[in-house]
């Protein structure tokens, strides 16, 4: 008996494993996350979440993976765009917002990452957050030199806004209560930081 025919309209399986890790790391860590939880979540059995991704480390470093490629896809896009320096920051804050949206448990596994004494992912998350911030900090010298006030630090202004934006989308509702359920408004504010 043959292989049963794949449905087009499912999701592959990979992708379905990588979701499911996702929400598993984000919500209970590398430790508390079950690799038969997950393989049952994303509707396979555990040999076959095996058969794709060979360690529960792994798995974690594709998760961590997918999503920097993610946010670098969203950030170049955005920065590539043709446009004046203003649409492009907005066309940039809105896909990161909207990312977040989608994928609070990448804000939770990237927190975690960053606060372990060790962290799990390879390749290391700190890595990727300094290349993220290279990007945005050359778009916003580049771009927006022009209008930057003197006295800030472009740099310290970026991560200040990105870590209050992780740390929003990774509290979730919770966030929401703290910020009185405000619109976000991190990195727009950033804005406000960083030009006359």
């Amino acid at each position: 008996m043959g292989r049963p025919r794949k449905d087009p309209s499912r999701e592959p399986t990979t992708q379905r494993i990588l979701q499911a890790a996702e929400l598993a790391f984000g919500e209970k860590g590398y430790n508390g996350a079950n690799l038969a939880d997950i393989a049952n979540t994303a509707g396979i059995r555990r040999p076959s979440l095996l058969y794709h991704f060979q360690t529960k480390a792994g798995l974690y470093t594709a998760v961590a993976r997918s999503a920097f490629s993610g946010l670098e896809s969203i950030t170049k896009d955005a920065i590539d765009a043709p446009g004046t320096f203003d649409e492009r920051f907005d066309r940039l804050v809105t896909a990161m917002i909207a990312f977040g949206e989608e994928h609070q448990a990448i804000a939770q596994v990237i927190l975690r990452e960053l606060i372990q004494p060790t962290g799990l992912a390879d390749p290391d998350i700190a890595t990727e957050l300094t290349t993220l911030t290279d990007g945005l900090e050359l778009f916003i010298h580049m771009a927006g030199a022009e209008r930057l006030r003197k006295d800030v630090n472009v740099r310290t202004a970026v991560l200040q806004a990105l870590s209050a934006w992780f740390v929003r989308v990774a509290a979730g509702e919770r966030g929401d209560r703290v910020w009185a359920n405000q619109p976000d408004q991190t990195l727009t504010d950033l804005r406000k930081l960083l030009f006359k």
